[in-house]
């Protein structure tokens, strides 16, 4: 009787293998099939002849897979060296909520934040996958940061979380602290408040946390109903530096500069916006080389700041629909309405991640649009990043990442 055996390997490689192995004459041969499943942890199933070999087979596919999971793939090298290459990784991270946030750190490992499945960091030849169980404080991650000790900080919807050497530990100042004085230098990283929705109940009011180095410092926003009563003041961007020196917040319903210990609030009132032109919805916010800060919104395109004028970007191209609702409403195909991610390549060309219609890149002069016919694998996008090798990598929310090769888009992740 043929004896079916079970071996588990707990490897986290995205990888399937079959093969089928036969040797007559042999009283240790394997037959019939042996499988490498999908999914981690792999199953591999040995169909034998001779229950005495289960040792020496088992050990040879052990040997196997793993040379397969620990080879680095030699497509991935093209895109880790900038070459352009146009074929694919043949790592597939493994989520499906999509991706919000990537960071490439000082040492050259890959992170990408996920909408509500924790992280995943790739390190040159495998992905390694975190969760509230390695010491995340949320499995929905909105940023991720790098400080100058190498720390690397995880933002989620709830809390605030710090990997330093391996270790992923909660951050605990994040629970609440009073407001302090404003201050900021170059090197501060910046944060949210500890709540999906505004400010918890030590918070209080409407503000940031700063990261000096050492510490948390919350600071309160000049920002509230005083300022607004009509308008969502919740955080909802990455915090942003134009080149003067100014760090830019994004809320739903408006945008805060601050510098040199003053402050600019821009609303709806500072726009003129009403409910005829459409509202500020804050969704992105970039701030690109020329010195211009970008404001992606959810419903009336993107608008450019260069310090002195503001203009829609979006309506000035007649990429905003004239039946358009300004609001959430799914964008007719070929506009750009909903601009949830912005980012720069090495050519000071902007591009733009609309939610409904893909890719958007300007050059100056006019747009062009990228969708799935050029290799997006969904039209929505969620964030931009330009890795240090100058690629351009663009977080999907199917969960897969796809890079810019300079004539199309390919999944990279």
């Amino acid at each position: 009787m043929a004896w079916l055996e079970k071996l588990i390997l707990p490897t986290t490689c995205n990888k399937a293998h079959m093969w089928g192995c036969g040797a007559k004459g042999a009283p240790w041969a394997i037959h019939g099939l042996i499988t490498i499943f999908v999914r981690p942890p792999f199953t591999i199933l040995l169909g034998m002849k001779h229950h005495h070999a289960l040792l020496l087979g088992a050990i040879a596919v052990c040997m196997i897979a793993l040379a397969a999971c620990d080879t680095p793939s030699t497509k991935l090298s093209a895109q880790q060296q900038g070459t352009g290459s146009s074929e694919l990784s043949t790592h597939r991270l493994a989520f499906t909520s999509g991706i919000r946030a990537i960071l490439q750190d000082a040492k050259g490992n890959v992170w990408f934040g996920s909408h509500n499945e924790g992280v995943a960091m790739y390190d040159g030849s495998r992905l390694r996958y975190y969760t509230m169980s390695n010491g995340l404080t949320d499995m929905s991650i909105r940023s991720i940061d790098e400080d100058a000790q190498g720390g690397i900080w995880f933002e989620g919807i709830n809390g605030l979380s710090r990997n330093m050497n391996g270790l992923l530990t909660p951050f605990a100042l994040r629970a609440g602290r009073d407001p302090e004085p404003w201050s900021s230098a170059p090197t501060d990283l910046w944060f949210k408040e500890n709540t999906p929705a505004g400010a918890n109940g030590t918070e209080r009011d409407p503000g940031v946390y700063r990261y000096d180095g050492v510490s948390l410092h919350y600071h309160m926003l000049s920002i509230g109903k005083a300022v607004d009563p009509e308008r969502d003041v919740t955080l909802s961007t990455k915090p942003v530096h134009t080149t003067d020196g100014t760090v830019w917040f994004g809320a739903y319903g408006a945008v805060v500069g601050f510098k040199d210990g003053t402050f600019r609030v821009i609303t709806d009132s500072t726009l003129g916006f009403n409910d005829a032109t459409g509202r500020l919805h804050v969704r992105s916010l970039y701030a690109d080389s020329k010195g211009n800060l970008w404001i992606g919104n959810n419903g009336i395109g993107v608008i450019r700041y260069d310090g002195t004028q503001f203009e829609n970007f979006s309506l000035k191209h007649g990429l905003v629909s004239p039946n358009s609702s300004h609001k959430s409403d799914p964008s007719p195909v070929g506009r750009l309405e909903h601009v949830f991610a912005i980012g720069e390549d090495a050519n000071g060309n902007l591009w733009f991640g609309d939610r409904d219609t893909g890719a958007w890149k300007f050059d100056g002069t006019q747009f062009t649009n990228y969708t799935k016919a050029n290799g997006l694998t969904t039209t929505h996008i969620w964030t931009i990043y330009r890795d240090r090798q100058r690629n351009m990598l663009f977080g999907m929310a199917d969960g897969s990442v796809c890079r810019w090769t300079g004539e199309q888009f390919v999944r990279e992740w």
